[in-house]
């Protein structure tokens, strides 16, 4: 079943009432949704397809009770068409959806951030997949799928496969202070050779702030066929540590 409801915002503010499970499986379900959870409560989006769903999902959790946009089971609910996640706020968690069927216009698919002034603190994505959302042959969009910014950030137990276009498949963003984000048990599926710059599997910061500590660990991640240009992993920062991770052919 496809569902087109356009840009859905959720508002979450951190609270002491009692924490709720809620299922939605149309648009006005996921409205009502929106105006009356707190910390510790889970938006769940039932399995299906959600075509061409922008969402902003905003809140304060707290570390004993972090807020969750999930689906109803792993890989269930796949967001097609032009869809996309900005998560800023703090503890955050979004956890098994797939993007799929799709591409951006421009935008990088999943974001740490809604803007330079808003991003995300101790936010987590897992259990996540981004697969071949590429725009159509010929269109030289560039976009990241996964956009890191803000401080002590997770991007884990994810897969990512077959993208094409220009721009890394994961980018952190570097700040005036160590961001200490960590990448970790996430496996990198093939990416064909892009024959520019600009096809990194993770980039870390940019020339521009090569002299800034970042501070992000790289942990226990899988690269297998990432071909999009000679750089794998580009460092473009100070103060990072990197373990643990794998090169398949």
């Amino acid at each position: 079943m496809c569902r087109r409801w356009g840009v859905i915002a959720l508002v979450m503010a951190a609270g002491w009432a009692q924490s709720a499970e809620k299922l939605v499986s149309t648009g006005s379900e996921l409205e009502d949704a929106l105006g009356s959870l707190t910390a510790g409560d889970e938006n769940v989006l039932s399995d299906g397809d959600w075509n061409d769903l922008g969402i902003r999902f905003r809140g304060e959790g707290t570390k004993e009770k972090p807020i969750k946009l999930r689906s109803q089971t792993i890989g269930g609910a796949g967001l097609t068409g032009e869809s996309w996640i900005r998560m800023y706020g703090r503890h955050l968690i979004v956890e098994g959806l797939v993007f799929e069927r799709g591409s951006s216009d421009g935008a990088d698919v999943i974001q740490f951030r809604e803007d330079s002034d808003e991003p995300a603190a101790l936010c987590r994505v897992t259990r996540c997949s981004i697969i071949d959302f590429n725009p159509p042959e010929g269109d030289k969009t560039s976009y990241r799928w996964v956009r890191m910014d803000g401080f002590s950030n997770r991007l884990d137990h994810c897969h990512f496969e077959g993208k094409s276009n220009y721009g890394a498949t994961v980018v952190i963003d570097l700040r005036d202070r160590p961001n200490h984000h960590r990448i970790d048990h996430n496996h990198f599926g093939p990416r064909p050779p892009l024959n520019r710059n600009g096809g990194e599997t993770i980039r870390i910061g940019d020339s521009r702030t090569s002299l800034r500590r970042s501070g992000s660990i790289l942990e226990d991640n899988l690269f297998e066929q990432c071909d999009g240009e000679i750089e794998i992993i580009s460092v473009k920062s100070c103060d990072k540590t990197r373990f643990g991770n794998a090169m398949a052919r």
